[in-house]
């Protein structure tokens, strides 16, 4: 058990700590710091830590504090802290790993292309797309994109952030838009949106930002794939290309 303690992170005094209010607990204080064999001094500050994270209690009868374990089930809401950290942490990696990759290959003169998948993929192109603090432009449908990622998280994550860089969004999509409030409304010259006469099958999703330019594509069961190409001259191009089509639809 202290083993597998300390690779969640508890030092051997917190580990020890632990277990012995689990097997032989409650205690008071001062039995506690004997029975660990360490001073009451030493004692407070992995205790206060444990108590901290929920798996010890602390409650005074009168002139006594007595330790003792919170109920196994303190674990659970600790595993899905640890899970929730974890995934915090493989979003940063991943955006560490373009934006080291991304300096590497404008040193080569060459474009860079990565594929992601999943939400880590769609969270990353999110943060990119704030990053970039670019209009962006997109062709396709977003009701695919909600299989994936809930509505209110992505207005969260990416509508509230672009609002508040005052950056401008095109899309040209179909009309099953405007079912979803959130994402349909106008807000000035916020959004913009010319609309195909024929719906979309909702299965891919075209955006440029920047000097980006992402090709998402859906395959059922939230399951997505992405293709990153960051290139001036690609995005350039695409841009030409998309504001051809958008000439082309009515307002």
């Amino acid at each position: 058990m202290k083993k597998n303690l300390k690779r969640l992170g508890f030092t051997d005094i917190e580990a020890a700590i632990y277990m012995a209010v689990v097997k032989d607990g409650p205690f008071t204080v001062t039995r506690l710091a004997k029975f660990v064999n360490v001073s009451r001094t030493s004692l407070y500050s992995p205790l206060n830590h444990l108590h901290e994270k929920g798996l010890v209690s602390l409650r005074r009868v009168g002139k006594q504090k007595i330790v003792a374990a919170t109920p196994s089930s303190t674990f659970e809401s600790l595993a899905s802290e640890y899970q929730e950290q974890a995934k915090e942490k493989e979003v940063l990696l991943m955006s560490l790993k373009y934006e080291l990759e991304k300096i590497v290959s404008k040193k080569e003169s060459y474009p860079f292309a990565e594929i992601l998948e999943g939400k880590v993929g769609i969270q990353h192109v999110i943060d990119l797309i704030i990053e970039e603090r670019k209009d962006i432009y997109w062709i396709g449908s977003f009701n695919s994109l909600f299989d994936v990622i809930d509505e209110k998280k992505l207005y969260r994550l990416l509508t509230w952030r672009r609002m508040a860089q005052g950056t401008k969004a095109y899309a040209i999509t179909d009309r099953s838009i405007l079912k979803n409030r959130k994402f349909s409304e106008k807000i000035g010259s916020f959004r913009n949106y010319r609309f195909l006469d024929k719906p979309l099958d909702g299965k891919s999703l075209f955006v440029i930002f920047g000097s980006t330019v992402a090709l998402a594509s859906f395959s059922g069961g939230g399951n997505i794939s992405i293709v990153l190409v960051s290139d001036d001259a690609i995005a350039t191009l695409a841009r030409m290309v998309f504001q051809g089509f958008w000439d082309s639809l009515k307002e």
